[in-house]
């Protein structure tokens, strides 16, 4: 499979291309006897992806900044968590790299595309959002979420835990 040149549009969706660079980059990796990858996810992946799972999927998860290969034979790592997708584009820039968006992310009427134009817009308005967004990613409020693991249905956890507006006095 060869990798998607920026005007081409695949019918399918980005899994299947993601699956595919996956499996080129391990090949790559194992080859060089390496044990660890990183891979350039910014920070504009991550609140896409927050934002894509909590609306189409009915899921609070985003990219996990470090986890493991479905062998466990590599550590896989997202190092560029904190940084936008703008400051890196300008140091590929700075370095005369090229910069290739996935063809499937940039296509109109692509879920991705559409998040990615949507987040652009907000943060004309609110220019932290990303910040924001990253930073709520990291203080998940379980006893505000409706998922049952958590609820406090037997009242075991002291109110001030579970409402700020308990006054104690």
């Amino acid at each position: 499979m060869s990798f998607l040149r920026g005007e081409e549009q695949p019918d399918h969706g980005c899994d299947l291309c993601s699956r595919y660079r996956r499996r080129a980059v391990y090949q790559i990796a194992r080859g060089l006897g390496a044990n660890v990858i990183a891979f350039g996810h910014t920070a504009d992946d991550f609140c896409e992806s927050f934002l894509r799972n909590a609306l189409f999927t009915g899921r609070v998860s985003a990219l996990p900044p470090i986890t493991y290969s479905r062998e466990r034979d590599f550590r896989l790592i997202r190092p560029l968590v904190y940084v936008t997708e703008d400051v890196t584009a300008r140091f590929a820039e700075s370095l005369g790299a090229p910069v290739i968006p996935c063809g499937c992310s940039q296509r109109a009427g692509a879920v991705r595309r559409t998040l990615r134009d949507v987040l652009g817009g907000l943060e004309q308005q609110y220019p932290h959002l990303k910040e924001t967004l990253l930073s709520a990613m990291g203080k998940i409020e379980t006893g505000r979420l409706l998922d049952p693991r958590y609820l406090d249905l037997d009242g075991a956890v002291e109110a001030e835990e579970t409402n700020p507006f308990t006054v104690v006095g």
